[in-house]
């Protein structure tokens, strides 16, 4: 597998020292990540160990406007690796030694949480890093996941489903603070893809007109509303059994409908997100109901309910661990 070098040829070309730190994994020089990247190191150790490279190259980097790319997991749930941040959740961890059958999915919630409360430590060192080379306020951060975890809903203990717990990941950007960016919190529908337009965007690199995703600047400034729904395609989901799948694929109106449709067997889920958050009972008899309009644009006419589809609500639309120092703030978009 390759993977184009289009973020840090962008920033490079921009004048960017360019590094990324990662513990190897699926991240690796094996799977093509390294191109690009001015310095790519790549060890196994967890987080932890990555950021604490990662700070010693930014000790390095006084003055320069530099691009930082830090890949680490920090959310095991299978064993007790998180031994003081566990104590944090569960006073006796050692009574969870065995979380595989039946799956004891308090165990897992503590050990998730656990590893999240690790990972935030970690993150704060950085932070501290920069505070310490006096570049923390001219920083933009951005801080996110590239997939979510089940923690045995649906009897599923790992990642690669469609579920919104699997497909829904936190993304926080910190804005410098010349910027004059308000804290807030947006619940505006975005995807990953929006994170290399906004970084290219905020950094004053010129964004290729075919390049997946839109910058999420408009949003910010602006209020622009976010997409109409979420797309999301997998190739693995993990067990028991685990299954290989290049034909399953899903379509999320966040608070109001998530569908998941099988191209392999036409079959097609629908799930009513206002009176199942969890998307855990699909509807039946979809024939006598009213279905998103999107179902009709996203899946073949074999999948596609025989009934009305439902008016579309009318939404105005704008035209890892990431760390960039800027040269300049954004032109108001």
């Amino acid at each position: 597998m390759g993977v184009e070098g289009t973020l840090t040829q962008g920033l490079r070309a921009a004048g960017y020292r360019t590094a990324a730190f990662t513990d190897e994994g699926w991240v690796s020089r094996k799977a093509g990540f390294a191109h690009g990247f001015d310095h790519f190191d790549e060890q196994p150790g967890g987080l932890g160990s990555a950021l604490r490279r990662a700070r010693r190259w930014l000790s390095q980097a006084r003055g320069a406007s530099s691009f930082l790319f830090v890949q680490g997991a920090e959310d095991s749930c299978a064993e007790s690796v998180h031994a003081a941040y566990e104590a944090l959740f569960c006073a006796d961890h050692a009574a969870h030694a065995d979380e595989t059958e039946p799956v004891d999915r308090a165990a897992l919630s503590d050990h998730y949480d656990a590893g999240v409360a690790c990972a935030d430590a970690h993150l704060g060192r950085l932070f501290e890093t920069l505070q310490q080379l006096e570049t923390y306020d001219e920083a933009l951060i951005v801080v996110t996941s590239n997939y979510g975890q089940a923690l045995g809903e649906r009897g599923v203990v790992g990642h690669g489903g469609l579920s919104p717990e699997e497909l829904l990941v936190p993304l926080m950007i910190r804005f410098p603070a010349g910027w004059k960016v308000a804290a807030r919190r947006s619940d505006e529908p975005v995807e990953l893809v929006d994170v290399l337009p906004t970084l290219f965007a905020a950094c004053g690199v010129r964004v290729p007109p075919d390049l997946d995703g839109t910058s999420l600047l408009p949003i910010v400034y602006r209020g622009v509303r976010g997409r109409e729904f979420l797309v999301a395609q997998t190739t693995f989901r993990e067990g028991p059994p685990p299954v290989a799948n290049l034909a399953e694929r899903a379509i999320l109106d966040p608070g109001r409908w998530h569908a998941v449709h099988d191209a392999r067997t036409d079959r097609l889920e629908l799930f009513a997100l206002d009176g199942d958050p969890q998307a855990a009972v699909p509807l039946e008899d979809l024939g006598r109901m009213e279905v998103p309009g999107f179902l009709k644009s996203f899946f073949p006419p074999a999948a596609e309910p025989d009934v009305e589809p439902e008016p579309r609500r009318p939404r105005a639309r704008s035209a890892s661990t990431a760390a960039v120092r800027p040269s300049l703030p954004p032109s108001r978009p």
